[in-house]
């Protein structure tokens, strides 16, 4: 586990860590005992989340510095460049929310190819405006260092990679980020760094407004247009995530925060087959009661596989149909999460609403009914039948199928 202090300095923290045992906030190992749960489809970004947890953050900070970190080890699917949908459940004040960033095309003149407006970076700022506790800079400051430092390969990247090796040979940024000189494929545990992506992260870190309303977001409009992308200046500077109570549903005695239709519908024992990119998912729970599902996507893998010049990450597909989603289940009386979820690809929704029915009886663990629910599709969970408090009984579980990491943070 990487010994950082968030949101001090590292002489502040060594020097208040020295006065003895106990540790200031920000610093990891500042929780004693269970600090929440985490799942999630890349096993280095899930640690990092667990850090944050244990430093003390919010299910909403973990959040953030996980999708930060998906950003640099799984860019396949959590590109800057692409959007997508968190659900939350802020205990303290009883709040319900769904924040949706799912991004919208992009709308230069016609003869230049449709992208999606980079929507995550504004997305998870939201999320961390609204329920957020430490410092945002010192939330991305890991996933710069992982950009700038270099890490080993997963799995779960070398497996996305490999599958769009054709697509990405032709692009040059893709070409010197993933192929050796000799024009091998990288592969698992190779030395994975993007100098490049490391300082988009520095300038998200610093002026997260910048990418929307600033020189950095003309020049990257400028720079997608050196591609033939029709992104504009104005595409950036407009776009606004949303935010809301959604659509809840009774499932017995608690509420579930759904973030479509299709999820609904399937909850309701409608479930229809539905189309939809790849995606990456995660789960947080913190030991406060609060949670986050955030579901997000490129629209494909690695999005439109072309890297925008010196920005280390490539446009997002133009937006097609989203067969994902993310479900909270909550009881507003003790106010603590029950269920999280979330979901991606073909047949997410109904994957996702197999596995929240499956731990309605409580007969089943998480991992169990997520087992069930990835014979139709992707989903991370994390299920507490005895409330988001009680840490020896929550359960996060990654999807079966794939590669990712599910761990419980520090023990009652």
């Amino acid at each position: 586990m990487t010994s950082y202090a968030i949101g001090l300095t590292t002489a502040l923290a060594l020097l208040l860590a020295g006065c003895g045992d106990d540790k200031p906030v920000g610093t990891v190992g500042y929780v004693k005992g269970f600090a929440g749960v985490v799942a999630a489809d890349e096993p280095r970004a899930a640690m990092v989340a667990s850090d944050v947890l244990s430093a003390g953050g919010s299910a909403a900070d973990a959040a953030v510095a996980l999708y930060f970190s998906l950003a640099v080890t799984l860019p396949s699917t959590a590109s800057i460049g692409g959007g997508g949908v968190c659900a939350v459940y802020d205990a303290p004040r009883d709040k319900l929310e769904l924040i949706d960033f799912r991004a919208s095309p992009s709308t230069g003149p016609a003869g230049l190819t449709a992208v999606a407006v980079p929507a995550n970076p504004r997305g998870f700022f939201a999320l961390h405006a609204k329920f957020g506790t430490l410092r945002w800079e010192s939330l991305l400051s890991e996933p710069e260092r992982l950009a700038r430092e270099g890490f080993p390969a997963s799995r779960a990247f070398i497996n996305d990679l490999r599958r769009a090796a054709p697509a990405l040979a032709s692009d040059p940024g893709a070409k010197d980020l993933f192929f050796n000189a000799n024009g091998r494929l990288m592969d698992e545990g190779d030395r994975m760094r993007n100098h490049d992506l490391a300082g988009m992260l520095s300038s998200l870190r610093r002026a997260p407004g910048e990418m929307y309303a600033g020189q950095l977001a003309r020049d990257i409009a400028k720079d997608a247009g050196t591609l033939g992308q029709g992104l504009r200046f104005e595409d950036l500077r407009d776009f606004r995530p949303q935010s809301g109570p959604g659509q809840q549903l009774a499932v017995g005695g608690d509420v579930a925060l759904v973030s479509s239709a299709e999820l609904a519908a399937a909850l309701g024992g409608k479930p229809a087959a539905t189309d939809g990119p790849p995606g990456t998912t995660f789960v947080v729970i913190d030991s406060r009661g609060a949670g986050v599902a955030c579901s997000v996507s490129a629209n494909a893998l690695f999005g439109s596989a072309r890297f925008l010049p010196g920005r280390g990450f490539a446009a997002a597909a133009a937006p097609g149909p989203d067969g994902g989603g993310t479900a909270l289940q909550v009881n507003r009386h003790s106010r603590e999460v029950h269920f999280a979820g979330s979901s991606s690809g073909p047949n997410g929704a109904a994957a996702l609403a197999l596995a929240l029915r499956g731990t309605a009886d409580g007969k089943q663990g998480a991992d169990a009914v997520l087992a069930q629910a990835a014979a139709i599709g992707h989903a991370d969970i994390a299920y507490c039948p005895s409330g988001s408090h009680d840490g020896n009984h929550c359960q996060p579980a990654s999807d079966p199928n794939g590669f990712g990491y599910a761990i419980v943070v520090g023990k009652k």
